[in-house]
């Protein structure tokens, strides 16, 4: 009888946890939010490449965060870079 119930303590408790450490579902971004980042990410590659600079300073945090997004959009997503590229 010990055995039987100490079986289902434990099997009880690997099914608390097992539900417990489910990972909750993504939200879904708008697709407004996304086209708006995109631009973000794209006006700053502009001003990049421009020659002329119009001595504008960023923060290092929202430098290092355009350059990190300007490198995965380029790199890792190509078929969204095509389609906002002008």
């Amino acid at each position: 009888m010990k055995i039987n119930f100490k079986f289902a303590t434990v099997l009880m408790a690997v099914a608390i946890l097992a539900v417990a450490c489910q990972k909750e579902t993504e939200m879904a971004v708008p697709q407004e939010k996304k086209d708006l980042t995109a631009a973000k990410i794209m006006k700053f590659e502009k001003k990049l490449k421009n020659p002329d600079k119009s001595g504008e300073t960023l923060s290092v945090d929202s430098a290092v965060w355009y350059a990190e997004a300007l490198a995965n959009f380029v790199y890792c997503r190509r078929e969204l870079f095509r389609k906002y590229r002008i």
